[in-house]
């Protein structure tokens, strides 16, 4: 029994120290996790458009759910010449479902910050995997890719932090 303990604590210990671009370089958790970003992206803007009635908001999220589509768009490209299969998200996990239940169920009043905040924290998550990968990543085109990424995210990320000033 306690040679179980040791050994689950030798792992995570081995885990907590390997550097995070070590762990997160892997082309296929890369994928999975640029292809659940962008469909959040896209379904939270969609869910913000059936409530909010600020017309810089709203311009905000078409903006979004329009890139997001393109590099949707793009991402399936890739995936469908690809010679590996990757295995991708088909819908959102039960944290991101959960953000776009609570934007759907926020008041008007209310929708719009709940909904700057959530861009934030979403872009400042895609743009630490997107640079990550774009530099430690081990497949030319999905770091080419990631790289391209790169400035419509933060533009989205500095637009969202500019309306959050705003308010």
């Amino acid at each position: 029994m306690k040679k179980n303990i040791f050994l689950t604590i030798g792992f995570i210990l081995i885990i907590a120290a390997t550097p995070a671009a070590a762990q997160s370089d892997d082309t296929a958790e890369f994928v999975k996790a640029a292809v659940a970003n962008n469909m959040f992206q896209i379904q939270s803007s969609k869910a913000l458009l059936t409530k909010s009635e600020s017309e810089l908001v709203r311009n905000f999220a078409q903006a979004i759910s329009l890139d997001h589509a393109r590099s949707g768009k793009k991402m399936t490209a890739l995936l469908n010449t690809s010679d590996k299969e990757y295995d991708v998200p088909q819908r959102l996990d039960a944290e991101h479902q959960q953000k776009i239940d609570d934007l759907l169920a926020a008041s008007t009043e209310d929708i719009d910050t709940l909904y700057i905040e959530e861009q934030i924290a979403a872009h400042e998550k895609a743009l630490a995997l997107f640079d990550n990968y774009a530099t430690e990543g081990d497949n030319p085109t999905w770091r080419g890719f990631a790289s391209q990424s790169l400035p419509m995210l933060r533009m989205h990320e500095n637009r969202a932090k500019r309306l959050q000033e705003m308010e």
